[in-house]
């Protein structure tokens, strides 16, 4: 067979193979699209901040307009104490609160450096620089506008001094060390790569060598089927899940601030979606090809879209609504509660009852595709002892 033989034979198998087709030449295309869109913002704005006017002046009315109309902030509203500002952050509520003092007006006009305090949430490196970055520079415009004007009163003197000085806080990852951020979220999408990937082969392989028929003929209940194909890779894969955080925590010093049982019980839930959707793209797939190839289609873009590196607020509204359809969104981000926020059960209650409710659809249809198959199997079983 010469060398155009074999090209020409390759051609008219990957013709034939039209899903392969479609994926090597739509599928690039698509992604790209989808990404150009994720990030079609450019830049985080309108970040949640709350804050705390404890000077109650003309000088900090301004300020707070200031933050107002800049697009990097957006004021949800005010709270009564720097406590309360922190909880708020704490829980995810804001991503920023602003705390002036209550001596600021007094401070400025006694031409002394008046201080305004920032406490960011850290845990986000790109909303944690973006809120720094935007925070400064309206900080700095203030800052300058009185500066002017000392020195228009002083007769430019060179010892006018800065009318505002900035501080900030960060929670969370004080250092905005990158292997905190995002180690756990990279760990994640490692967990659910190799569970998808093991799960999918698992019918399939039944199916390549000509049981499958068979084994559904034998009169076996939907949901025998389903544990018996799905329980060891939900031991296997609960185990890498908590193996792996352990040695994230242990070995490279990711922090865990808070408890173990939110987090095996966030962990339980994931394992359990990635099983149940495993089994369900193998089960309608006729090969492994085509269930890896749909695990696949999956895994790879979840990490983009799940929020956690790039926030919602930054993407189109139909991007994050894609991204809130997948379970790795809703891991990454409980198990960045749990482990750099240190929040407990009330702060992850909405990411494990989304995971354990999106197990349970994909169990359902698992369940109704085995009953489905198991009757198409046992009526071509007893066509054939006839």
């Amino acid at each position: 067979m010469t060398l155009s033989d074999m090209l020409a034979a390759e051609w008219r198998a990957l013709i034939r193979d039209r899903r392969m087709l479609a994926i090597l030449l739509l599928v690039p295309v698509a992604y790209l699209v989808l990404f150009g869109f994720l990030y079609s913002e450019h830049k985080v704005r309108h970040l949640p901040t709350i804050y705390v006017d404890e000077d109650q002046s003309a000088l900090s009315r301004e300020i707070l307009e200031g933050f107002s109309a800049s697009e990097g902030f957006q004021l949800i509203g005010p709270v009564a104490s720097e406590a309360e500002a922190l909880d708020a952050v704490q829980r995810g509520e804001a991503s920023m609160a602003l705390v002036i003092p209550p001596d600021l007006s007094r401070t400025v006009k006694r031409g002394q450096e008046g201080k305004i305090l920032a406490v960011i949430d850290g845990s986000n490196m790109i909303i944690a620089n973006s809120a720094l970055q935007n925070a400064n520079a309206v900080v700095q415009t203030f800052s300058g506008g009185i500066a002017i004007q000392r020195m228009e009163a002083r007769g430019l003197s060179p010892d006018y001094g800065y009318g505002l000085g900035f501080g900030y806080r960060m929670l969370f990852n004080p250092t905005l060390n990158y292997s905190d951020f995002l180690l756990l979220g990279l760990a994640g999408t490692v967990f659910q790569q190799v569970i998808l990937l093991g799960v999918s082969l698992g019918v399939t392989r039944e199916k390549e060598q000509g049981r499958w028929g068979a084994y559904l003929a034998g009169g076996r209940r939907p949901g025998t089927v389903f544990l018996a194909k799905t329980l060891p890779y939900f031991l296997i894969g609960l185990f890498d899940v908590l193996l792996g955080v352990g040695v994230a925590v242990r070995g490279f010093g990711v922090p865990f601030q808070g408890a173990m049982m939110p987090f095996v019980a966030l962990s339980v839930a994931f394992v359990l979606v990635l099983v149940a959707l495993g089994f369900a793209a193998s089960l309608f797939s006729r090969g492994r090809l085509e269930a890896t190839q749909v695990s696949m289609l999956v895994a790879v873009p979840s990490f983009l879209l799940s929020g956690f590196t790039w926030p919602f607020l930054a993407m189109p509204a139909w991007v994050a609504a894609l991204g809130h359809c997948l379970p790795l969104t809703y891991y990454v981000d409980g198990l960045r509660e749990v482990a750099l926020k240190g929040n407990g059960w009330l702060t992850m209650r909405t990411d494990i009852e989304v995971l354990l409710g999106m197990a349970v659809g994909l169990i359902v249809v698992s369940l109704v595709g085995v009953v489905i198959q198991g009757r198409i199997s046992a009526k071509k079983w007893a066509a054939e002892r006839v």
